[in-house]
């Protein structure tokens, strides 16, 4: 559930190898993601993660990569088995279609004081802000041809540290809404919407906590109307 690349050290290689198979050098390769030179060589080196956005802007330059591969490394480099055609490499921009892209809700949550990380709920009720993601990129998360249920959160504290960390970003699939597995989800809790850790206990109860331990815990009933599990955090993207 992390935007961490697996086993990144092996990222610039795979970025390597895509530019022989583009028969592109690294400097056009960079400018078509929308980058600097010297950014792109960090990317490269693997001495940076790249962010989101340059790893959307290049499967868009090239909607033949396989995006499970640019980001893992798993399976091959091409969706498909032929190889790329050379006159059909500068098809798509960096900006790419704005059909490829689902525009998700952003809210955005704070950390007054120091306190845990929440949104109030009219904040909640009433979003104007969206921020558009790859559908290419979001399929590897969500287990679904509809993104329509999603939606983003930014966070200002440190309530969820190191996993979601201040200034990050998270993705929320509210199709899941039961905690059958350990993860991160963001609840309703009286007049604030806040993220969890949530843990069943006997007798309908659940135990609301963070990663950070500065934070105490909260104990809940399951049928409690002043609560309701809104969706499980999916991905992150943190600061670099």
């Amino acid at each position: 559930m992390s935007s961490k690349i697996t086993k990144n050290l092996g990222f610039g290689e795979r970025l390597k190898k895509i530019e022989s198979e583009l028969g592109i050098s690294p400097s056009e390769l960079a400018n078509a993601c929308g980058c600097s030179r010297s950014t792109y060589y960090r990317y490269r080196t693997g001495k940076t993660k790249p962010t989101v956005e340059f790893l959307e802007n290049l499967l868009n330059y090239e909607n033949e990569l396989n995006a499970e591969y640019l980001l893992n490394g798993n399976g091959s480099l091409k969706k498909e088995t032929k190889l790329f055609k050379k006159q059909n490499k500068h098809k798509s921009s960096p900006d790419g279609n704005a059909k490829d892209f689902y525009n998700f809700p952003l809210f955005r949550m704070s950390s007054l004081n120091g306190e845990q990380d929440k949104l109030n709920i009219e904040s909640w009720q009433d979003t104007k802000e969206h921020i558009p993601i790859s559908k290419m990129f979001l399929k590897l998360f969500i287990d679904s041809k509809n993104f329509e249920n999603a939606f983003t959160m930014t966070v200002e504290g440190d309530s969820m540290a190191p996993e979601v960390t201040p200034g990050g970003i998270v993705l929320v699939d509210n199709k899941q809404v039961v905690p059958v597995t350990d993860g991160i989800f963001v609840v309703r809790y009286d007049n604030y919407v806040r993220m969890n850790l949530i843990q069943p206990m006997p007798g309908h109860k659940l135990i609301l906590s963070t990663l950070n331990q500065k934070f105490a815990s909260i104990i809940v009933e399951k049928k409690y109307k002043g609560f309701q599990i809104l969706g499980r955090i999916v991905w992150t993207a943190n600061p670099i």
